[in-house]
This record gives structure tokens, C-alpha cells and sequence, in this order.
């Protein structure tokens, strides 16, 4: 299921005051490229990124505080993101057709030699 950018940040409309965004603590490659088994032409490679605890509050596992903190944290990177003129699209994506948990799909231009 895809998300709207309007209808994406609709899930930060809980939290007030301001969000300390901070970097990344971690990037990892994951799935099938971390195994080592990627298939052509259309190579997909999953990156997790490790938001830093400095974003957070003790309790903002309550009232989906967290989870519009961490669509808050992504639709930054992202953005970060999308300035470079490597990406060809930026698109959203619900997990399980869940919106607390958005993803961000990035496309990048093809390489050339």
C-alpha cells in the first residue's frame, strides 16, 4: 500500500514541541544482498538505519509518540536523501498495511560507465 506525503504526515501531527533530529547511529545492508544472493536485472538492496536514542523520550512509546517520531526522523533523511541527484524516486510504503510503520523506497538513476 502506498502512502501520500499528505497522508504521511498526518502520523506526525501527535507530537508538540520540538524534534531533536540527530544523524544516524547505525547503516546496515540487510536482506538478500547482505546474504550475498542478489537477482538481475532488478537489484533491490534493503538498508537499516539506526535512529539514536537522543530522539527519543522515555515515554514516547505511549500514545504512538514513537512512531510518529521515527516517520518524523525518515521523512528528514529522506529528504537529505532525495537533494542527491543519484535518486530517480522517492515513494512511501505501509508495512503490512500498517501506517505506524511507513517506509521510504528510494530508486536510483542507473550507473554509467
Amino acid at each position: 500500500m502506498q502512502l501520500s506525503s499528505a497522508s504521511y504526515s498526518l502520523l506526525c501531527l501527535t507530537l508538540q514541541g520540538p524534534f531533536p533530529f540527530h544523524p544516524p547511529t547505525g547503516v546496515a545492508i540487510t536482506g538478500s544482498s547482505a546474504q550475498q544472493s542478489l537477482a538481475k536485472p532488478n537489484l533491490v538492496i534493503d538498508v537499516a538505519v539506526t535512529i539514536p536514542k537522543a530522539c527519543f523520550y522515555e515515554k514516547d512509546h505511549l500514545d504512538c509518540k514513537y512512531h510518529g517520531k521515527r516517520a518524523l526522523w525518515l521523512t528528514v533523511v529522506a529528504a537529505q536523501l532525495k537533494k542527491d541527484a543519484v535518486l530517480k524516486q522517492q515513494e512511501w510504503v505501509l508495512l503490512n498495511n500498517d501506517a505506524r510503520y511507513a517506509a521510504c523506497c528510494l530508486q536510483c538513476s542507473p550507473a554509467t560507465p
